[in-house]
């Protein structure tokens, strides 16, 4: 059995903490989405090369423009919440949830994939 690499055990915390908040505002189980979670690294690692934050990168392409792009369909909605300069995934977390905007994309029950980077 491969050994879990820190950094993929950060992402293991970060999403089942983003999961237990999800099941307890009524949502159901989430999947992960191997296709989308390569169009959020692509991007983390574009806004680092580039050095921007922001949903739009500076071509102006939107999370749909990019998702599309990779050949990526969905139904009932998308979202992307991206976060910076927060001290632990449990902080990240925090403050989507105290963000109505973000809040709500992370309570969309009509979500049923997620991914993250």
């Amino acid at each position: 059995m491969p050994r879990a690499t820190p950094r993929g055990m950060l992402l293991r915390r970060r999403l089942l903490s983003v999961a237990l908040a999800l099941q307890a505002a009524g949502c159901g189980p989430l999947l992960w989405h191997d296709g989308t979670a390569e169009v959020a690294r692509a991007h983390s690692a574009d806004m680092v090369a580039r050095d921007f934050f922001a949903h739009q990168n500076p071509d102006g392409e939107s999370p749909f423009d990019r998702l599309r792009e990779a050949g990526i369909e969905w139904s009932g909605g998308a979202g992307e919440n991206i976060a910076w300069g927060y001290p632990t995934a449990a902080a990240v977390l925090a403050g989507w949830l105290g963000s109505p905007g973000h809040r709500a994309k992370l309570e969309n029950t009509a979500a049923v994939t997620t991914s993250a980077d």
